[in-house]
């Protein structure tokens, strides 16, 4: 009978610890499960940001883009003409030319006095 009451005392033991054991194990799950969740969360989140600064870059590129066609194009019509009429239509004084009328009107022009002017 020590016996057989000794086991019954082993086996209630060993249930307790197995219940246990068991409440531990779904407390885990649960919290497993919880984690997932918030990560999944998290992922979203990250996922609509990516989308939205890929909108913003894309946005942004296409508006650059505009603009530099946009200033291409109005360039078109400064390529037509030369330097200096470029530079007579932004009022640039045209330097050489000044240089090499003041070089004329004066005494002749050297070598040495080109190097002087410049």
């Amino acid at each position: 009978m020590k016996t057989i009451n000794q086991r019954n005392s082993e086996c209630a033991a060993l249930n307790r610890d197995l219940l246990e054991v068991r409440h531990v194990l779904n407390s885990r799950e649960q919290e497993l499960e919880e984690f997932k969740a918030a990560m999944e969360q998290v992922e979203h989140k990250n996922r609509l940001l990516s989308d939205k600064i890929n909108e913003i870059i894309y946005n942004k590129a296409s508006h650059f883009k505009d603009k530099t066609f946009q200033v291409l194009q109005s360039r078109e019509n400064i390529h037509d003409m030369g330097r200096k009429e470029r530079q007579a239509e932004f009022g640039i004084p045209n330097v050489s030319d000044i240089r090499l009328q003041h070089a004329i009107a004066g005494e002749k022009l050297t070598t040495s006095k080109a190097i002087n002017n410049i």
